[in-house]
């Protein structure tokens, strides 16, 4: 035998095996849809969600970064929120987020900026009180405003009324059909070789977390979850002086919006997903310290999210955060909007 013949005989042994491997896993593997299986390069058949999630045929709520447009006084409720109020994609469809259930459940039209991309100080500074609309909603999750740095150091603790954590369930509207996740039409190649990619990073970018409870979640593998690593890290601990420095940050900002006697701040602390399902935990990595929790001790009137969120997971509402994502389900959204929409 030739050398030619040689090599293409070990090229037969490596490769073909290797191909029949990607081609058998892709034909196995469904398409990546959450941001914890997509980016800790996890199987969507072990952790997708399989309960239909509601959404709406259409989005008609106006977003500054899909529009390319400022808001122009027209909706009566402005949104500075993170990807939380953001997050709405069922397949190619962007139509269970909070603000639509929220416009949809009431007379109210809403109009949202992203956190990075608008900042709230520089806009409320640049617009006039008069343009102002009626309500200003800030929402972001508490890992974010755990950690990133914040105008206000010191203060005098600001003193509002307090609020009181109860509200009325929105239903979802008759114009909401279900939606479940679509089977694949081919192989999904692209989704083996990033699964294999996976098995040789050593940089763990979804943690495995283990739940007491199997009714918790629609996904296969129910009794587990995926939880992002820097809501552990972030959750876990916080500088001395934090919660205080939060609250200064959040008393000044409401000062600031209020201060034209006609506009209100509705302030949306956001629970993490392992802040609500850590209590669930076979072995929880580390205990979760509640922001929203530590606000409410302090004395800061900060509505109760976590509370509401986790009597709807204790009662055993499935999907209220997705299994394979970071952010909630329309159920979550539901109870969110609900929430806000007992502020106004």
């Amino acid at each position: 035998m030739n050398k030619k013949r040689i090599y293409l005989a070990l090229f037969g042994i490596c490769y073909v095996p290797l191909c029949a491997a990607v081609v058998g896993l892709s034909l196995w593997l469904e398409p990546f849809e959450g941001d914890l299986t997509r980016t800790g390069r996890l199987a969507e058949n072990n952790y997708g969600w399989h309960h239909p999630q509601k959404r709406f045929p259409k989005d008609t709520t106006q977003y500054a970064e899909l529009s390319g447009e400022d808001y122009s006084g027209k909706q009566d409720v402005l949104v500075f929120g993170d990807s939380f109020s953001h997050f709405s994609m069922l397949g190619e469809a962007r139509t269970f987020g909070w603000q639509l259930l929220l416009q949809e459940s009431s007379d109210h039209t809403v109009f949202t900026y992203h956190l990075q991309n608008k900042n709230i100080d520089r806009w409320l500074e640049n617009t006039p009180p008069e343009q102002w609309p009626d309500y200003i909603i800030y929402q972001e999750v508490e890992r974010n405003l755990k950690q990133r740095p914040l105008p206000t150091e010191h203060c005098e603790l600001p003193r509002f009324p307090a609020l009181v954590t109860e509200y009325q369930p929105i239903q979802f509207p008759a114009a909401m059909v279900e939606y479940q996740r679509q089977p694949r039409a081919l192989a999904e190649v692209s989704a083996a070789i990033h699964w294999i990619r996976g098995r040789f990073n050593p940089k763990q970018k979804a943690v495995v977390m283990d739940l007491q409870r199997a009714d918790l979640f629609s996904n296969r593998k129910s009794s587990q979850t995926l939880i992002m690593p820097q809501a552990i890290k972030y959750n876990r601990r916080m500088p001395p002086g934090r919660v205080e420095q939060v609250a200064c940050y959040l008393g000044s900002l409401k000062r600031k919006v209020e201060s034209n006697g006609r506009t209100r701040l509705i302030i949306a602390v956001t629970p993490d997903k392992y802040t609500l399902y850590a209590p669930y935990a076979v072995n929880p990595p580390t205990p979760a310290i509640n922001l929203v929790a530590e606000l409410d001790k302090l004395g800061f009137p900060v509505f109760r999210f976590d509370q509401v969120l986790a009597k709807e997971i204790e009662a055993g509402t499935v999907d209220v955060y997705l299994p394979n994502d970071t952010h909630w389900g329309a159920e979550g959204s539901r109870v969110f909007a609900s929430a806000i929409l007992s502020l106004m």
